[in-house]
């Protein structure tokens, strides 16, 4: 079987990963915020996104150029999540890292947890950078052991974007609130109906897994991350069988495009639904000339699986040399106003309140965002635990697994119990390693 022969080589790469992360910290660490430098600083900030967000990031630099003469900032625009992680590790074992690295809940306790991201809490406590209008709830989420690891610049969660002039063309009345999947299956067939080109399908790519186990109690991962976080094997075996029942009648792309750029699907009119992140309305608004809007997964269990999280965050490298400069270049990204009017919440609802009251109110997008995350806000369960450290071997299996269930060559069932199987090798063996 493919999985296999992909095993071997996936669990490899991820093991060597964490091992050339390990030993190369810092030899010392301080508590204390160091003092500013003498003269010119160079800074380095390192972040993935789309164009439009690469053109707002170097515009905003530019800004805080033009006010702190002695600060040269280099940006590094990289394509993803994947490609900070990789990039990160790679210049931590030779000690060059970026000063600044926009960061993701899923994988920036791995490299805080080996001493490779700077505690934020004395340049909060000397007010380098300023808390006063963001949530300490919020806050807490990028805290380990009550060291501010990771500051949330912006906040999000898992939606359904949506083509209104779609739905509207075809009589469909978007649902408020929470709504049964049988009703989003419907709208789907009725979207089908009104598009019957071959080319097109209602539904871009599937709702998130994530949320479709976290609405029957269940989680893809142990709170400790050492197994899967469900035992009932027909939650995913019903999950893998609604993926094959919309792909095959036509109501679920067979591949889609969930780059934010002009391929995307719903640009392109391939789709009118695609599951994405609730910032990703405002690249997705400025691709098209079609109002795109945002809405809820439907109900599939007992339990609201949505969540609240930060987008992403910003840390300070353990490396840099210029630690007290990069604060105060994050304070800056977090409450300056004109730089917040630039970055215009493409990455999230920004945490500092004062900052999205204001960008709200200038902007309907926002507003949507603002709006929406506050609605999800009173019913969703709280955040599951960061991934674990063999998340990007086990969800490589995952699609695996998934792909020979919609080619048909696997059960739902037998994908489901083909899933744990491996998954659960993978993760005890990198918890056996870990130790080792």
């Amino acid at each position: 079987m493919i999985i296999d022969k992909t095993r071997t080589v996936l669990l490899t790469l991820s093991l060597f990963a964490a091992v050339g992360l390990a030993g190369c910290a810092p030899a010392e660490k301080t508590s204390q915020a160091p003092q500013e430098s003498d003269g010119p600083v160079t800074l380095r900030f390192m972040w993935w996104g789309s164009e439009q967000r690469n053109e707002g990031t170097l515009k905003a630099i530019e800004l805080y150029e033009s006010q702190h003469p002695d600060v040269k900032i280099e940006g590094i625009p990289v394509a993803d999540t994947t490609a900070v992680q990789t990039q990160w590790a790679i210049e931590n074992a030779e000690q060059q890292a970026a000063d600044i690295i926009q960061a993701d809940y899923s994988f920036i306790f791995n490299f805080s947890d080996r001493d490779l991201v700077q505690p934020l809490n004395a340049f909060v406590d000397q007010k380098a950078i300023d808390v006063s209008s963001i949530d300490p709830s919020v806050l807490a989420l990028g805290k380990k052991d009550d060291q501010l690891y990771a500051f949330p610049i912006s906040q999000n969660n898992q939606v359904l974007v949506y083509n209104v002039q779609m739905l509207q063309k075809a009589g469909i009345q978007a649902p408020e609130g929470s709504y049964p999947l049988e009703e989003f299956e419907r709208i789907l067939r009725a979207l089908k109906t009104a598009n019957p080109e071959p080319g097109f399908a209602p539904l871009a790519n599937m709702i998130d897994v994530n949320y479709y186990l976290r609405s029957q109690g269940a989680h893809m991962y142990s709170e400790d991350g050492s197994t899967l976080g469900y035992t009932d094997d027909s939650i995913l075996a019903d999950y893998f069988a609604l993926n094959k029942k919309w792909l095959d009648e036509g109501l679920l792309l067979q591949k889609a495009s969930t780059r934010l750029d002009e391929n995307n699907s719903i640009v392109t009119g391939e789709a009118a639904f695609i599951s994405f992140s609730s910032n990703n309305i405002s690249g997705l608004s400025n691709l098209t000339d079609t109002p795109v809007q945002l809405m809820r997964f439907p109900s599939v269990g007992e339990k609201d699986g949505h969540w609240v999280k930060p987008s992403m965050f910003l840390a300070v490298s353990s490396f840099s040399k210029h630690q007290q400069e990069a604060a105060e270049f994050l304070d800056f990204f977090i409450n300056n106003q004109e730089a917040n009017d630039i970055l215009n919440a493409e990455r999230g609802v920004p945490v500092s309140s004062m900052i999205a009251k204001r960008l709200a109110e200038k902007s309907p997008l926002v507003d949507e965002q603002v709006r929406f995350l506050e609605n999800i806000r009173k019913t969703a369960e709280p955040l599951d635990a960061p991934n674990p450290t063999s998340h990007v071997v086990v969800n490589s299996i995952y699609q695996l697994v998934l792909e020979q269930v919609l080619s048909g060559k696997l059960t739902p069932e037998q994908g489901a119990a083909e899933y744990r199987k491996h998954a659960e090798e993978i993760m005890a063996d990198t918890v056996e390693e870990s130790k080792s």
